[in-house]
Order: C-alpha cells, then sequence, then structure tokens
C-alpha cells in the first residue's frame, strides 16, 4: 500500500508540476513583447535627462529609478517576463515623467521668483 501511495502522489506531483508549466507558458504567450512602453519609458527618460533633472536631488532620484527600473524591464523582456516588464516599465515611465514634471516646476518657480523681483523692483521706482 505505500508503494501505491507514493506512486499517486508522485503522479499528482507531476500532473502539478505540468499545469504549472502550462499556466506559465499561457500567462508569457498572453502577453507581447512591451515595446511601446520601453520606448515610452526611454523617451521620458532622456526627456528628465535634457532639462536638466540631474541638477535637482529628487528629479534625480526619480530619473535613477526610471532608469534602473528600464534595465530591469528590458531583462525581463529578454527572459520572456513580459507581464511582469509591462508592469516595470510602466513604473519607470511613470518615474521619468516625475521627474520631468518636478524639473518643469523648478523652472516656472525660478520664473515666478524672477518676475515677482521685478515687479518689486518697478513698485520701487514708481511714485
Amino acid at each position: 500500500m505505500p508503494f501505491l501511495r507514493s506512486l499517486l502522489h508522485r503522479g499528482a506531483v507531476t500532473l502539478s508540476v505540468m499545469a504549472l508549466v502550462g499556466l506559465a507558458g499561457c500567462s508569457t504567450a498572453r502577453y507581447p513583447a512591451p515595446t511601446e512602453r520601453l520606448e515610452s519609458a526611454e523617451e521620458a527618460a532622456r526627456e528628465a535627462s535634457a532639462l536638466g533633472a540631474d541638477q535637482d536631488p529628487v528629479a534625480h532620484f526619480h530619473l535613477a529609478l526610471a532608469q534602473h527600473q528600464i534595465r530591469i524591464g528590458k531583462e525581463l523582456m529578454a527572459s520572456g517576463k513580459n507581464g511582469r516588464a509591462a508592469w516595470v516599465l510602466t513604473r519607470a515611465a511613470t518615474d521619468a515623467l516625475l521627474a520631468v514634471e518636478l524639473v518643469r516646476e523648478n523652472v516656472t518657480r525660478a520664473e515666478a521668483q524672477e518676475a515677482a523681483q521685478q515687479v518689486e523692483a518697478l513698485q520701487r521706482g514708481s511714485p
């Protein structure tokens, strides 16, 4: 009887492994390579870099995080894990876009401060 149980147990384990392999195959077949997300993330990272994200510590952090996630996404794509790669690349694009917006905010703040100084100078010069 123990021998029969052992065979049944091995059969169940084998069947479970085959089912998991089948599901893994289905899950990777369901997700095409997320090339558009990769392009979006890379474009946003380039824009953040071009705008000067390296000059602001918080923007620099998010740009570096995005660049790291882009590398991870490429590795996941290369290993056929397109579903996970899509999520990682979405996060990468979001972090890169946040870096872009942080740089733009800093530029806008500087311009507003300059405009306020010009207004004060004009007010001081008027009677």
